[in-house]
């Protein structure tokens, strides 16, 4: 005998809240609603159920507030009864079916009658009409026709079934009470049905035959597939019912994978399905931007087994994925020659803050760009600051170190202790008056002798300079160029810059979690220390992308492209915007959106040091090939193997990038692929292989009109530009901020640099071109 009462796990209620939680509970799918809830004496009607553990009562528990409580619900007007009550019924139709002496010779619905060939000599052949939804009837074959419909009916010949009453699964036709209509409830059916996430052709779906009386048809999976596709268009804008289903909506269907067992189908994976079957793409109505990477600020982490991150309503839960990172937010400087020496900077800085130089130029003595500075209290504001070599240590001194100068050919110059390196390149200012030769304000290299003297000259390769006539008072080094600080810091020994790390259940709170380096696994110890700022970015690749949070940002640019590649953009725009932070990944942009769109990748324009995409060493940061327009802007690009590599007819433009050390070459083109800067641009790093504009077969470049900051004297191990194969490059009216070493070009095997007559010394480098391509 089935049990009319679920006492399964136990509850949790709360007095003045109607909202029941579970634990160990399963009432979904034991079809609860309906049904009485009780505990400790009292009862309250179920409302609906919500879940397998929560449901909602008809008004507000007014017990006591419990946890881990015991309870019960009684069945007798659940839905679980009424599935019981409608068995009970059709099987009690069976026995008074039998009690009345009628044998049917057949049964099924009016369409399976039809399918039944009778003749003559069949007269008396009696078919039931039994069919969910339907009253009951007997048809007698005449020889020639079927008679009927004849109600089902006791043993007296003229009385209705009495044994049947109205009632759960059961109604009773007023004007007719002999015939009984037997109900079921196929939406709950369907709803509690296993799920399955992929239909196959042989699956089948439940339909009402509208031509047919609404008979209850079946419907393949491949036949609904090809009448949605010739049928699309009347299929979205006809019908009714539900006018926009969720995506937890649900569809009856048999399966053919488990014996045409009865199984549901949600909308959300019917869509997925027909998007991969009928190829369908979303087409765009505006411009669609997707959005990788949600920054949540600055956080702590403790130095601790395991470590701890603190941050106050991360929001994140265990399976979240988060990235820690440094962010430079680089910004132009001013430092005074002075004991101390005064950076005058607009800042937020507290003592204690970790920062770093880079300049195009010279800092003053003092001050060595790449080292990292700690800002002290002493003199801190929001517009100045002093700086120690350690943290709280004593305030740096800065001064322009003096020399002499021999008039000679070539003229030589003593400084004690220089530090410095052939090619890095100085200016001079004097008391008095400087040698015929040498003037103040003016950008000289050096040719270093020894340890203690140098000669001058005006271009990295060119001659010494010779002295002649007199000089007087005193000379000096001075600083010039443009100097830039970045705030840096550092991570504890644990934590990579940019890896993305799980949050963990364990610790987890509304304000702090712990993490590890794979989903359910240990939690990371760590160790050393922190100094610095340090930030957390979070994302999920399964996320639609679509808005900048933690709960729709994507994790990586690479699945925002898929997102993007899998559109049809008609006339619009489609837009990757990257948040703040490290991204390890390399990407590639293999097509172009269909539509035609170029493929915007946007970091931090006020700040793109910010954004740094920082692939594995060998991997390409973008690659853009098989005609695919791409546009990148606002980031830093560094530690790959090639920035941007351009093949297969891609095309690229670049805006605002600062180009960090690679391996190989910052802009590569081959095979038809061509490259353009459309805005202003900086460089910050070298190319350790090759160069900074490279070019391979047929590939092409027009690198015009910008303004090229160049900071440190990066090294190019080719050339700044190098073109062969027939590669094709256009290099006239850059304006070059700061300085460069390598050969400034190389071309061959057919190679062209196109300069517009700028020069042999036009592009940067310490060492004269090669090649005869250069024009």
């Amino acid at each position: 005998m089935t049990s009319t009462v679920y006492s399964t796990g136990t509850v949790s209620v709360t007095n003045g809240n109607a909202v029941v939680t579970g634990s160990g509970t399963a009432w979904a799918v034991a079809l609860v609603a309906g049904g009485m809830f009780t505990r400790l004496g009292i009862a309250v009607p179920i409302l609906s159920v919500d879940s397998d553990t929560q449901l909602t009562l008809v008004y507000a528990w007014p017990g006591t507030t419990a946890s881990g409580a015991a309870y019960a619900i009684a069945l007798e007007n659940a839905a679980a009864a009424d599935v019981v009550s409608l068995n009970t019924t059709l099987s009690r139709v069976l026995v008074t079916l039998s009690l009345a002496g009628i044998t049917p010779d057949a049964s099924g619905s009016l369409t399976d009658r039809a399918a039944i060939t009778l003749g003559v000599g069949d007269k008396g052949f009696l078919f039931l009409h039994a069919e969910i939804g339907v009253a009951f009837a007997f048809y007698r074959w005449s020889g020639t026709a079927w008679d009927g419909p004849f109600p089902v009916a006791n043993s007296a010949a003229t009385g209705g079934v009495s044994s049947l009453v109205a009632g759960t699964g059961v109604t009773v036709d007023n004007t007719n009470p002999a015939i009984p209509v037997v109900s079921g409830t196929p939406a709950a059916s369907i709803h509690a049905a296993t799920g399955k996430t992929t239909p196959v052709d042989a699956d089948e779906l439940g339909i009402a035959d509208s031509a047919a009386s609404f008979a209850l048809k079946k419907l393949t999976w491949a036949n609904l597939k090809a009448t949605l596709w010739t049928a699309w268009g009347s299929l979205t804008n006809g019908g009714t019912g539900k006018t926009t289903p969720v995506d937890a909506d649900l569809f009856a269907m048999a399966d053919s994978a488990a014996s045409n067992a009865t199984k549901s189908l949600s909308w959300a994976n019917l869509k997925a399905t027909l998007k991969s079957n009928l190829a369908l793409r979303e087409v765009l109505t505006t411009n669609r931007t997707y959005y990788v990477g949600y920054n949540m600020g600055s956080a702590t982490v403790s130095i601790a087994s395991p470590g701890v991150v603190t941050k106050t309503s991360h929001g994140l839960v265990a399976g979240s994925r988060v990235a820690f990172s440094i962010l430079p937010n680089t910004k132009t400087a001013t430092v005074s020659v002075a004991s101390p020496a005064v950076v005058t900077m607009t800042n937020t800085f507290a003592a204690g803050q970790p920062i770093v130089f880079a300049t195009t130029g010279r800092l003053p003595k003092g001050l060595v760009a790449g080292t990292t500075y700690y800002v002290i209290a002493t003199g801190l504001s929001g517009s100045s600051f002093q700086v120690s070599a350690t943290v709280g240590g004593a305030a740096i001194n800065t001064s322009n170190p003096t020399f002499t100068v021999t008039i000679a050919s070539p003229g030589v110059v003593t400084e004690t202790a220089h530090g410095r390196s052939t090619g890095d390149a100085i200016q001079l200012a004097t008391t008095g008056a400087l040698p015929t030769g040498l003037a103040a304000a003016t950008t000289y290299f050096l040719n270093v002798i020894d340890a203690n003297t140098y000669n001058l000259r005006l271009t990295p390769e060119g001659a010494n300079i010779n002295t002649s006539g007199t000089q007087s008072g005193t000379h000096s080094i001075v600083q010039f160029g443009t100097h830039y600080l970045s705030e840096t810091g550092t991570l504890p020994t644990g934590i990579t810059a940019g890896q993305d790390y799980f949050v963990i259940a364990t610790g987890l709170t509304a304000n702090a979690f712990q993490f590890s380096a794979t989903s359910g696994g240990a939690a990371i110890n760590t160790s050393g220390s922190t100094a610095g700022t340090i930030v957390l970015k979070t994302g999920s690749d399964s996320n639609d992308g679509t808005s900048a949070s933690v709960s729709n940002a994507m994790l990586t640019i690479q699945a925002a492209v898929s997102k993007a590649l899998a559109l049809d953009a008609s006339i619009y725009g489609v837009f990757i915007q990257v948040a703040d932070g490290r991204y390890l990944g390399a990407n590639s942009i293999a097509s172009p959106v269909v539509g035609g769109a170029t493929l915007t990748f946007q970091g931090n324009a006020t700040f793109p040091d910010n954004v740094e995409i920082f692939p594995t060493a060998g991997a390409n940061a973008f690659d853009i090939r098989n005609n695919a327009p791409a546009y990148v802007k606002d980031m830093k690009i560094s530690n790959c193997n090639i920035c941007f590599y351009v093949t297969l007819g891609g095309l690229l433009s670049y805006n605002n990038v600062n180009f960090g050390q690679v391996s190989n070459a910052h802009v590569y083109c081959d095979l038809g692929g061509a490259a353009q800067p459309i805005g202003n641009y900086s460089i910050s790093g070298g190319a350790t292989a090759n160069a900074h504009w490279l070019l391979g077969a047929m590939g092409g470049q027009v690198n015009v009109t910008r303004t090229i900051t160049i900071l440190g004297q990066p090294t190019f191990g080719a050339a700044f530009a190098s073109a062969s194969m027939n590669g094709a490059m256009q290099v006239n009216a850059n304006t070059f901020v700061g300085y460069a070493k390598g050969l400034r070009y190389s071309t061959s095997a057919g190679g062209a640099i196109q300069s517009f007559g700028s020069g042999a010394t036009y592009l940067p480098g310490s060492s004269a071109g090669t090649g005869t391509g250069y024009v």
